[in-house]
């Protein structure tokens, strides 16, 4: 829908300026909480030279957990809230 695409246009913009609070369902249902985010200078440093890239899939995101410092990733469709 119209309001989907518009939210995850607005917490893509807000993941790549600053950190976001996320909750999401995980796939076996438990609810997950994570502080992200795509900042490059919080990123670069964790790619790794030589690194495979997986393909990118639309209806995923992925992100820094900046509480551990590794990346992480979550469906668009499984975002529960978000806050910057």
């Amino acid at each position: 829908t119209l309001g989907e695409v518009v939210n995850r246009r607005n917490v893509k913009k807000a993941l790549s300026e600053g950190i976001v609070r996320l909750s999401f369902k995980k796939k076996d249902g438990t609810i997950r909480e994570m502080r992200a985010t795509t900042m490059s200078d919080v990123v670069q440093p964790l790619v790794k030279p030589n690194a495979a890239h997986r393909a990118t899939n639309p209806d995923v995101c992925a992100v820094v957990d900046v509480e551990k410092n590794e990346f992480r990733s979550f469906r668009w469709d499984s975002i529960i809230s978000w806050e910057v």
